[in-house]
């Protein structure tokens, strides 16, 4: 099956001696030379013919047919270098856009779930029916009552957006910061690409001065220095040790520090809401389940703290999830972004389809003699699918570059549009 016994040239070795033998015999008979010789040929039949089927018996046909369309179009396709380019050009540029495009719709609206904590990561919000609001933000009493509810939540993690002045290694520059609780960075599913993340004690009040810095911060103002860990940092006044640098494309609340929140357990205001609380649901325990209890939550507050709390009349505890609100900021955006590439493709292929049209429409004379020579009607459209093939996988590579090339700066719009929204 994977190789000839015989090669070609020792079948028509072979053929030649049956010849000669025959010719010989002939002549014996009393027939001359050249009569002896077309005397044999005839009997034999066509030899070309005989070699034909010898040749297509012993090797996978369509592989061989495949081999010679591909180097004849690759010779073809350079004899018109300015077609083609033009032809890989426009296709190339339509799969990059189309490339970039999707994965960040798959990304952000097919599968926006990478991590452990699929679907379970939650935002507690608040709704004070009385003033027709809705908050994101909770108070340090409301979160200390949410920590205790470990039949539904896993874990509960807080943050908060301040503003620090880094005053260290070059200009004065103030920056959005992102305090976060020890587990917060951890709910998220991403993990340092240098260091390590907050541990568990090291967000209680009189803790160590420790950040996570982001890529595009530590590329900005040290350079990629990949001695960063535990280097120091001036930052309000006072050192931090960096701990850990985060991935580029991660961007938590639109910011590139974060630091660990410390907060007052003991305070006693419950209107002071200053803090966005998430939470990472127990496995098994769904979102309704655990909107049915925090409405019993809303409702012991309601009724022991109404009196000195008015806006806790007609109370409303929920979650929501934390990716799915995220991404639902920017998804009538990528979808119409992803309808104009697609129609962008559609463009595309149809200005590449009327080239080679007209490209085929000029090479009738070439079909014309194939066809005369005894070429089939499928060998010669095998040709010209094969060219179309090679058009297609070198605009292809192209356009996985073009993507690859692209994917960065629209991460990084889309990460910072998305940043903003989180944050408003």
């Amino acid at each position: 099956m994977f190789g000839r016994k015989r090669k070609l040239d020792a079948f028509t070795c072979e053929i030649e001696a049956h010849l000669r033998l025959e010719v010989e015999r002939l002549r014996e008979q009393g027939l001359s030379e050249v009569e002896a010789q077309a005397t044999a040929r005839r009997s034999f039949g066509n030899l070309m013919h005989t070699e034909e089927r010898f040749y297509e018996s012993g090797r996978w046909l369509w592989w061989d047919h495949f081999w010679q369309d591909l180097r004849f179009g690759l010779r073809a396709l350079l004899r018109e270098r300015g077609v083609a380019a033009l032809c890989v050009l426009i296709l190339a540029v339509g799969i990059g856009a189309s490339t970039a495009l999707y994965t960040v719709w798959k990304s952000a609206l097919v599968f926006p779930y990478d991590f452990e904590g699929n679907g379970r990561w939650v935002a507690v919000l608040a709704g004070f029916n009385r003033q027709q609001t809705r908050s994101w933000f909770l108070s340090v009493p409301e979160y200390n009552d949410l920590r205790r509810l470990g039949d539904i939540f896993e874990s509960v993690s807080v943050m908060q957006h301040i503003m620090f002045n880094l005053t260290d290694n070059g200009h004065p520059e103030s920056l959005d910061v992102t305090a976060v609780s020890a587990d917060t960075i951890r709910n998220t599913g991403v993990s340092p690409i240098l260091g390590r993340s907050f541990l568990p004690g090291e967000d209680a009040p009189g803790g160590p001065n420790v950040v996570l810095i982001g890529d595009s911060l530590w590329q900005r103002r040290y350079q990629r220095d990949p001695n960063i860990l535990g280097h120091r940092i001036r930052m309000n006044d006072e050192n931090y040790s960096v701990i850990g640098v985060m991935p580029p494309y991660f961007r938590f609340w639109g910011t590139e520090l974060w630091v660990p929140l410390r907060l007052d357990y003991n305070e006693r205001n419950r209107s002071h809401r200053a803090y966005w609380v998430t939470a990472m649901l127990k496995k098994g325990v769904t979102q309704k389940q655990a909107d049915a209890r925090l409405a019993v939550v809303a409702h012991h507050w309601e009724q022991k703290d109404g009196g000195q709390v008015p806006e806790y009349a007609n109370l409303r505890l929920w979650t929501e999830d934390v990716m799915k609100y995220v991404t639902s900021s920017m998804k009538d955006a990528i979808l119409v972004l992803l309808a104009a590439i697609a129609f962008l493709l559609v463009i595309t292929c149809s200005n590449v389809t009327n080239i080679l049209l007209a490209r085929v429409s000029g090479r009738r004379r070439e079909v014309a003699i194939r066809l005369a020579l005894g070429g089939s009607r499928i060998r010669i459209t095998g040709q010209f699918l094969t060219e179309s093939v090679l058009l297609a996988v070198i605009s292809g590579a192209l356009g996985l570059l073009i993507a690859r090339v692209s994917l960065p700066l629209i991460r990084h719009v889309v990460i910072d549009y998305v940043s903003t929204e989180s944050r408003e």
